[in-house]
Parts: structure tokens; C-alpha cells; sequence
């Protein structure tokens, strides 16, 4: 009787593994975006924050942004631009990793709420950040922006959306005293990029790494006056010198061509 029951329960693990194994995906499609928010500057940030407050729902139905499927994942990762050095990224990630499941299962894997939780906390935080002096002291925004790269996952499709007024201030470089033009660009990029990330960006890009970069460009609030257009003038070059080629710039997330 014993060998029965042994037999049995050996029986029900072995198919109850079979079909678990047969639902499972055997590939996954990932998709990624990192959102990058300049800090630099306290009225700048709530110009930013009110963009995203008012607009990426929107933005998410319209671009498909955390949408996903069976089979498919994704992952929203948010990050700070501001005077300190460190790269701090924080992560939440959604997925559907078996086929043939129940459509509630489906909607509860798939269910962005995470996302824009995740989302909200991190601006709350990013809100007072911008009441130190530290971290408002300086932007270091294109060495953030390829440390915040170099964290995507090689396989998966990545957009970077940096939101800024991509004003460099920093102690190797001041854009409000002059934007760097063309024949500069080579200077600043060994200037502002640590040579570390610098190289081991280049072999990201060996790799096929080419994300979709969107700069989501914002007027300066700073009492001295900076042409926009010559600021993303700069950043086109700049972006260019990089050999990111697949770039695009908006004003707000409702603007950006999908």
C-alpha cells in the first residue's frame, strides 16, 4: 500500500513539473526605460514633476510604456541628476513568465500599479533633495546619464528619458558661463565622463547596445539667461561625438513621436 501512495505522489510531482515546465516561456522580451530627473535645481524639478504628474498616463497608453504580454517584461528604473557622483537607481519590473494562464492571472502580473508607485515615491524623495545645497551645488548630467546606461540589460530594448534643462555646471565645466561648441565637444566628453565609463560604454556599444535616448528639454530657471537652442545644439553634438544616433527631443512627455 505504502509503495502505492509512493508511487503516486511520485506520479502527480512528475506531471504537475511537466506542465509547469510547458507553460513556462522559454524566452522572455524585455523591454526597459529609465527615467533620469534633474535635481539640479529645485524649480526646475517641480517644472519636471508636474510634466510627469500630469502627463504619463497618457504617455503610458499612448506609447505602450508598461504594457506587456505573455511572454514579455518590463522594467522602469528612476534615477536622480544632481551634484553627487554615485549613480542611485531604483528599479520595479513586471512580467509574465507563463503561457496559457487565466486572463485575471494575466491582468494581475501585468498590472503597472508598481510602476507608478515606485514612480511617485521616488519624485516624493527627489523633492527633498532639492532643499540640499549639496546636491543642488552642481549637475554632472552625461556621466549619470551613460552609469544609469550602463545598467540596462544587454538583450533588452532600452529608452532612456532624461528629463533636464541640460545645463552642465560642474567643476570642469560652467554652460552658464559658456556652452561649448563643436570643436570642444572631444575636450568635455574626456572632461565630464569618467574614463572608466567612458570605456566601458564603448564596449556596451560593441556589444549592440544602442538605446533610444529623449531629452525631454526644459526652459532654464536659473536668473541667468541660457539660449535653449544653443544648449540643444550642444547636446545633438554631443550626443552625436557618442555615437548614440538614436536620439529625440521634446518638451514634454505629451510632445514626444512615438
Amino acid at each position: 500500500m505504502k509503495k502505492i501512495i509512493i508511487s503516486s505522489v511520485l506520479l502527480a510531482t512528475v506531471l504537475t513539473n511537466s506542465c509547469t515546465s510547458l507553460s513556462e516561456c522559454k524566452n522572455i522580451t524585455k523591454t526597459e526605460t529609465i527615467m533620469m530627473i534633474d535635481i539640479s535645481d529645485k524649480k526646475l524639478f517641480q517644472s519636471i514633476r508636474q510634466d510627469i504628474t500630469d502627463n504619463v498616463g497618457n504617455f503610458m497608453q499612448k506609447t505602450g510604456l508598461g504594457t506587456i504580454q505573455e511572454c514579455q517584461s518590463f522594467k522602469l528604473s528612476v534615477a536622480p541628476v544632481g551634484s553627487r557622483e554615485q549613480l542611485d537607481i531604483t528599479s520595479e519590473s513586471i512580467a509574465i513568465s507563463q503561457k496559457n494562464q487565466s486572463i485575471r492571472d494575466q491582468e494581475q502580473q501585468a498590472d503597472p500599479s508598481p510602476l507608478v508607485n515606485m514612480l511617485k515615491n521616488r519624485l516624493n524623495e527627489y523633492e527633498k533633495l532639492t532643499n540640499d545645497k549639496e546636491v543642488t551645488s552642481a549637475s554632472t548630467i552625461v556621466n549619470t546619464m551613460l552609469k544609469a546606461i550602463l545598467q540596462t540589460d544587454v538583450d533588452a530594448e532600452s529608452d532612456v528619458l532624461l528629463f533636464t534643462d541640460g545645463v552642465e555646471f560642474n567643476n570642469y565645466i560652467n554652460m552658464y558661463r559658456h556652452i561649448p561648441s563643436v570643436d570642444e565637444i572631444p575636450d568635455v566628453i574626456n572632461k565630464l565622463i569618467d574614463q572608466e565609463v567612458l570605456n566601458r560604454f564603448k564596449t556596451f556599444q560593441q556589444e549592440g547596445v544602442n538605446p533610444k535616448v529623449i531629452i525631454i528639454l526644459k526652459p532654464c530657471t536659473s536668473p541667468v539667461k541660457v539660449n535653449i537652442r544653443d544648449v540643444k545644439a550642444y547636446w545633438m553634438e554631443l550626443l552625436k561625438q557618442l555615437k548614440l544616433t538614436n536620439i529625440q527631443f521634446a518638451d514634454n512627455l505629451n510632445t514626444i513621436n512615438t
